[in-house]
């Protein structure tokens, strides 16, 4: 079993504490890179689905407010793409998944998205606002790993607030085929829930739960509507305890619901 934990520093420099099987906790290689972010600068990872070698992806905001990939392909930390301006303190969200039948990777960033070509390992990027311009949409890009980023963004949702948080997931890759949920705080302090579905696009916007002004969100899932799934995960704080972190739950055989009021503390 592989952990990665990315932090800032008091510098504003990207950090990585690591856990291996075996080894235990120890400080990652991403420190000594000393690459340095903007101070309101959030920060998404993800490890590319369906490498045989373990692959992973950073994304955050740069002083000049552009949004900087950096990337771990196991020879070092290197930069990777630079996506462009965004709105400064935006959130960003990332998932990545393999599609059945290719070899990959490719890459979303969520903001834009474009139809990939099929049996592609993607990874989807989400952020706000990641244009020069300060219309507030929840947009998302798109990696091809024949074509690289695609230059488009296509808008997820119309307007959003200002540096809300975001969250993506993915589940049930099949043949050139996926499906994906995009969460973020909306302006009347609830969760939203944006879905892709294979076949249908974006094509379910909806309040899921609401929440305490500026919490963060964090989602995880597993499983498909093949084997009787997913189960999703979501994470936040609605103020249960004043500041504890709460838990949305949907299964396939119960739907939506909250699950745990108050988790305890690590």
């Amino acid at each position: 079993m592989k952990i990665r934990v990315y932090t800032l520093t008091e510098g504003n420099t990207l950090q990585e504490f690591a856990y291996d099987s075996g080894s235990g906790w120890y400080n990652g290689a991403l420190g000594s890179a000393k690459f340095q972010v903007a101070p309101y600068s959030r920060i998404t990872a993800v490890f590319l689905a369906g490498t045989d070698a373990l692959q992973l992806r950073i994304y955050g905001q740069k002083p000049d407010n552009t949004i900087q990939e950096y990337m771990w392909n196991g020879d070092g930390w290197k930069e990777g793409t630079n996506l462009g301006a965004a709105l400064p303190g935006t959130g960003i969200g990332a998932t990545s998944f393999r599609y059945t039948e290719y070899n990959g990777p490719s890459i979303r960033y969520e903001p834009p998205y474009a139809n990939i070509n099929t049996e592609a390992l993607t990874n989807k990027i989400c952020a706000q606002g990641l244009v020069p311009t300060d219309d507030l949409k929840l947009v998302q890009r798109a990696y091809n790993p024949h074509k690289g980023w695609y230059p488009d963004l296509v808008t997820i949702f119309d307007k959003a607030p200002p540096r809300t948080a975001i969250a993506a997931t993915s589940f049930g890759a099949g043949n050139s085929s996926i499906y994906m949920r995009i969460y973020f705080v909306n302006s009347d302090n609830t969760i939203w829930q944006v879905c892709w579905d294979h076949g249908k696009g974006y094509n379910d916007k909806r309040t899921i739960t609401p929440v305490i002004q500026g919490s963060e969100v964090a989602i995880i899932s597993w499983g498909s509507f093949a084997s009787n799934g997913p189960d999703l995960r979501l994470y936040f704080q609605n103020g249960t305890c004043v500041s504890a972190v709460s838990e949305w739950v949907w299964t396939s055989a119960h739907g939506s619901q909250l699950g745990k009021n108050a988790l305890p503390p690590a």
